[in-house]
């Protein structure tokens, strides 16, 4: 069966607009399936006892950072969605703020995300399900509630101090990140920096209350560390990406 012509020009552009997304995604895409494909290494010879933890302890770490890196990368997807048709001249596709802005999404989808993770951890280990255990991952999933939570108090603290600003830059500068009606800056900017601060804000009180000369209640499992280099990752290249790519700099 033959398309019509405006039939196959439609469909070519719904593909162009597809894979447009996808570039302009790439990287909290990657994020993501970072996360989704992270138990697929949990056989490995090399990489198998990265996967292990000792104490529900250390589960509760590695379930609260697993939850924050999900978190992250969702939000810098939002962000995509949201002002890529600003910055990127994008067709809106999908409303990005129905993911950043409702709180049951924000975080049930992360917890989906980190959940195969989880999973992988808690079988490599060989855990029992036990109360302790089970409770290390709830508490992990209060801590990215409360990190939300405190995100958002600073968002409005940071709200009220950009509304004191008004900036117009060159659009080529500042599309995607100031609303030229007001010349504030976009809301979902000042969300995304807010939980960047809150992010830094947790780790270093961590940094010093895990120190080995404070003799901390738990170890940080090495799958710590990795989450928080790629929560670093998603963050920077993310950043990056979003305002390069306007200028058509691959990265």
């Amino acid at each position: 069966m033959e398309l019509e012509p405006e039939e196959e020009r439609s469909l070519l552009d719904r593909l162009e607009s597809a894979v447009r997304w996808g570039v302009a995604l790439r990287v909290p895409l990657i994020g993501l399936a970072t996360l989704l494909s992270m138990p697929l290494l949990r056989g490995s010879s090399m990489l198998g006892n990265l996967f292990v933890v000792e104490s529900s302890g250390e589960l509760f770490l590695v379930a609260s950072v697993a939850f924050a890196a999900a978190s992250l990368s969702w939000i810098c997807a939002a962000l995509t969605l949201e002002y890529g048709p600003r910055r990127l001249q994008l067709v809106p596709w999908v409303r990005g703020d129905l993911l950043q802005r409702n709180f049951s999404l924000s975080v049930f989808g992360p917890y989906l995300v980190a959940l195969p993770l989880l999973w992988g951890v808690w079988s490599e280990s060989g855990l029992e399900a036990s109360f302790d255990n089970i409770g290390a991952v709830a508490a992990g999933l209060v801590v990215l509630s409360t990190l939300l939570w405190l995100s958002n108090a600073v968002r409005l603290w940071l709200r009220r101090i950009s509304e004191t600003w008004t900036l117009r830059p060159p659009r080529p500068l500042g599309a995607g990140y100031v609303d030229y009606e007001t010349g504030r800056f976009l809301g979902g900017h000042v969300s995304a920096t807010a939980l960047f601060l809150s992010l830094l804000a947790v780790y270093v009180v961590g940094y010093f209350f895990f120190h080995p000369i404070h003799r901390p209640w738990a170890e940080v499992p090495p799958l710590t560390f990795a989450l928080v280099y790629l929560m670093l990752l998603v963050s920077l290249f993310s950043g990056a990406a979003f305002f390069l790519d306007r200028f058509r700099i691959p990265l």
